[in-house]
């Protein structure tokens, strides 16, 4: 009777001559938690030690297999008895007429669970002698099975024990023409296993620990703004309801030195190049005519042009039908613009002379003129009107440009008394500008910028964190303030506005990074895009993988996969596809 574990499935494994231990094993182990029948026909080169079936038993225990065995080696029976791998029934011996035992055996051992059987074996061995090396017993055992010509003390012993009659006289010669076989083999297989061992460990390593992939993302970006009313008061003033702060000045008189300049507006327009050109004199007597360099070629406008070199025009035709022609080059007697002629503009005769001229083939080029600003009468009426309308503001700057950096006059503010002033240009000077300079007393409020701005920042920051869309984050070095722009002014306040910009990022810390790294790992090419695809705060990616020649899958391990994200743009110049969009300053949407 058999003991097996609880099992719905029946596997069997046989044994075939090339097979080796470890592959034998290997096949053992896929089937666990199964019940498996091992076949081990008589011609197999394995399963002939103590140790071999000490290995099957081990390997057995580990995988949890309920194991039975069928073979007719009676060598291999015996070992597998003692490793409790199997149990032997034995019916009662009946003797023939000689007074021999019968040793007819059962044709098919029965074999128990290899855990019964292994219990028993326990037992046994538990009333053996400590010192006794199991595979010396297993040695002995079989020397005395098969001894030459005897029937061996143990078969006698056990009586039937399920051999055929065939099996029970064996000479020791199975062992000794299979042993050097047995060995070689063995060794084989042990040098096969180790050789495998090592190459499935260095797979696992080299699958764990040899690729690397490094991810370089850009996350998604975004700019954002907002407003805010801020003013400027006296000392002791109340600040307008609708500021968001306020900062108190201070009251300031002095004596200030100012300038006020406008363009002149006067045009003075002198002549630079000279034109110049070939013309084409004509002879039409019948007479050679020489005409010296210096003559002069005049037109009814007055512009004239004095020829650069002496020239011969040939004679033309006694009949008339053909007319002498020569080029000389001409440059006009002024310089300046008036000198410039298009083709055809010169043309005359020469005083005293049988020789026309004209300028059919070319123009008159070169001629340029310098225009020049000038102080003009109106410009001092300017100057006249600029300090009634705008002096307190050129008060206001040149006050601000005499106080230490940081410190402000407050423009609007500004009182004035009566100045006193000069124009330092004349009319018909040649310059750009008309300026006029002079003092005056004043009053004003004086504040400190770089503190306001300070102040600024902090409501700022305020005011844009509460715009800040959900998965992103403020990135505040980024927080830009604008030049303040007057809103409205008071004997006691004065009020601006002042825009503040900054960009804001999504939000991709340590945490995600580790968990994107764990999602990646293992995962094939396809999937690692479809994850990293799908990654809210990743505008773009890419991937490269080292060594470049390794699988195209992601390494097992999440320790060898790591994601780089690039620095933030502070200002991004547009925003990019999935970001927020700019919060639109106060009043651009019509609130």
């Amino acid at each position: 009777m058999t003991d097996k574990p609880a099992s719905t499935t029946q596997a069997t494994v046989t044994v075939s001559e090339n097979d080796t231990l470890p592959a034998v094993l290997d096949r053992l182990r896929a089937a666990g938690g199964q019940s498996v029948t091992l076949d081990i026909p008589e011609h197999s080169p394995i399963f002939l030690t103590a140790t071999e079936f000490r290995t099957l038993r081990d390997t057995a225990e580990r995988a949890g297999i309920g194991l039975n065995l069928v073979t007719d080696d009676p060598l291999r029976l015996q070992l597998a008895s003692m490793f409790g791998l199997a149990d032997f029934d034995r019916p009662a011996a009946a003797a023939d007429d000689n007074g021999h035992t019968d040793r007819e055996m059962d044709s098919t051992p029965s074999f128990s669970g290899w855990r019964a059987a292994r219990a028993r074996h326990t037992a046994k061995m538990a009333d053996a002698d400590p010192g006794d090396d199991p595979i010396a017993v297993s040695r002995k055992r079989r020397a005395d099975l098969y001894q030459p010509g005897m029937v061996s003390e143990p078969a006698q012993r056990d009586g039937n024990v399920g051999l055929s009659e065939d099996a029970t006289l064996v000479s020791l010669s199975y062992l000794e023409d299979d042993d050097d076989g047995s060995a070689r083999a063995q060794r084989i297989g042990q040098i096969v296993a180790v050789v495998v061992a090592l190459l499935l460990v260095a797979g696992i390593a080299a699958w764990y620990y040899l690729p690397a992939v490094t991810v370089e993302a850009n996350v998604r970006q975004g700019q954002i703004g907002t407003e805010l009313l801020y003013s400027v008061t006296r000392p002791g003033a109340d600040a307008p309801i609708d500021a968001a702060f306020a900062v108190e000045a201070e009251e300031v008189s002095d004596t200030v030195p100012f300038d006020i300049s406008v363009p002149a507006t006067g045009r003075q327009v002198t002549p630079d190049g000279t034109a110049s050109g070939q013309v084409t004199l004509r002879n039409a007597s019948a007479e050679a005519v020489t005409i010296p360099a210096g003559t002069e070629l005049a037109l009814p406008s007055g512009i004239g042009f004095v020829t650069s070199e002496e020239v011969e025009v040939p004679p033309g035709s006694a009949d008339g039908s053909t007319i002498g022609e020569a080029q000389v080059a001409v440059t006009a007697t002024e310089a300046g613009s008036g000198g410039n002629l298009g083709p055809g503009e010169l043309s005359g005769k020469i005083a005293d002379q049988p020789v026309y001229f004209a300028n059919r083939e070319s123009e008159m080029t070169g001629g340029s003129d310098v225009e020049v600003a000038v102080v003009a009468e109106e410009d001092l009426a300017t100057l006249q009107t600029q300090v009634e309308s705008d002096l307190r503001r050129a008060v206001a700057e040149d006050w601000t440009a005499q106080l230490p950096d940081g410190q402000m006059i407050l423009a609007p503010a500004v009182e004035v008394g009566e100045p006193e002033f000069a124009t330092e240009q004349a009319v018909g000077d040649v310059s750009e500008t008309v300026t006029l300079s002079g003092t005056v007393d004043a009053t004003g409020l004086q504040y400190d910028a770089a503190n306001v701005r300070e102040q600024a920042r902090m409501f700022y920051e305020e005011a844009l964190a509460g715009q800040v869309p959900e998965g992103y984050e403020l990135m505040v070095e980024s927080v830009d303030l604008e030049d303040p722009e007057l809103v409205s002014e008071s004997p006691n306040s004065v009020e601006y506005t002042m825009r503040a910009t900054a960009t804001v990022r999504a939000i991709f810390d340590d945490v995600a990074e580790r968990q994107l790294s764990q999602d990646l790992a293992g995962a094939g090419s396809d999937r690692a895009e479809s994850i990293l695809g799908n990654v809210p705060a990743f505008e773009s990616w890419s991937m490269s993988r080292e060594p470049g020649w390794w699988f195209d899958r992601m390494p097992q391990s999440g320790g060898r996969i790591t994601v780089s994200v690039a620095d933030a743009v502070a200002n991004p110049d547009t925003l990019q596809p999935g970001t927020p969009a700019a919060t639109p300053a106060a009043g651009e949407d019509g609130s």
